[in-house]
């Protein structure tokens, strides 16, 4: 299930103005660029600020996401934007068999998947969409940086939002069970006062059991790349499909 912040029309709205512009994106739109792809899946594609960008470079592609909501803003914005992308609620086993060029799973879409051997179903549904030689890319946090040490200090941010009006976002540290970390996103609306809560989970893996379920689903790691973003900080993984 998607976590509220994805799920609730509300918060994916503000989840979108909080977002920002996505400074991390650059990098997957030059990986495109770099094999020469003509069509991305897009996994876990939120409010489709990525796949927007692909489709504006004149790219074939499909935006899947669990969050009814986020599909719905994506679309909207993609209709303001004149950009032809191809928006559909699912998962992982909703990728088509299109031989695509690559699939991406930008943030922290791979780390949302707490067992792994749900990560090795979603490793293998990605291969199914792919042509052989496609590739899969996606990034996962370091677990030996301890990130969420940083997390808890965050200071709240207020905005104010078109539509909507005021916005104090939150964020709490929760429960950290290795490797598994807790958080939650609290959003307070000062036109009405209401208060609106988003809980998350994330795992952060390990190098070596990621490289394991990529070969054990049909992939090679051709490379693991430094996040531009989060130097130091973030594993980039560059898969070919055999």
């Amino acid at each position: 299930m998607p976590d509220a912040i994805f799920a609730n029309p509300q918060l994916v709205a503000v989840y979108n103005a909080f977002d920002g512009d996505r400074d991390d994106l650059e990098a997957y739109r030059a990986i495109a660029e770099e094999f020469s792809a003509r069509t991305v899946v897009d996994l876990g594609c939120g409010t489709g600020v990525f796949a927007r960008t692909l489709a504006a470079a004149g790219l074939r592609v499909i935006g899947i996401d669990p969050a009814q909501a986020s599909i719905d803003f994506a679309e909207a914005a993609a209709a303001s934007a004149s950009a032809d992308v191809d928006f559909r609620r699912g998962t992982s086993a909703d990728i088509p068999a299109l031989d695509a060029d690559l699939v991406t799973m930008t943030g922290n879409v791979a780390q949302v998947f707490l067992g792994l051997d749900e990560l090795r179903g979603v490793f293998a549904d990605c291969a199914r969409g792919l042509r052989p030689g496609g590739h899969l890319v996606f990034e996962s946090r370091i677990p030996e940086v301890r990130p969420w040490a940083d997390w808890a200090g965050r200071a709240p941010r207020t905005l104010t939002i078109e539509g909507i009006g005021e916005v104090t976002e939150t964020f709490a540290l929760g429960q950290i069970d290795l490797p598994f970390v807790a958080f939650t996103h609290l959003y307070r609306f000062a036109d009405t006062g209401d208060m609106i809560g988003s809980q998350s989970r994330l795992r952060f893996h390990e190098k070596a059991e990621i490289t394991s379920a990529l070969e054990q689903t049909g992939f090679a790691v051709r490379e693991v790349r430094d996040a531009a973003d989060r130097t130091g900080r973030e594993w980039v993984f560059v898969a070919e499909k055999l």
